[in-house]
């Protein structure tokens, strides 16, 4: 019993550790492009996004600079 407990607290360790690493290895920048030429489709206005990050734990994206042009008509 005492050796299952420190297995699974041993697992619990190391996948608290890979999901606050996570964010630092992954360049969520790498998707800006796609998104920029996605949002700019759906929206049909050009659309800009600057730096994204990332956050595991509280599930959510964030952009910074976010513009989208006037309606051309």
């Amino acid at each position: 019993m005492h050796r299952a407990l420190k297995i699974v607290g041993i697992v619990v360790v190391v996948l608290l550790v890979i999901v606050i690493a996570l964010p630092f290895l992954i360049d969520v920048n790498s998707f800006r492009p796609r998104l920029e030429s996605e949002l700019t489709a759906a929206l049909g206005r050009q659309v800009k996004v600057g730096n994204l990050s990332l956050s595991l734990l509280s599930g959510s994206v964030s952009a910074e600079d976010l513009s989208v042009a006037d309606d051309p008509a």
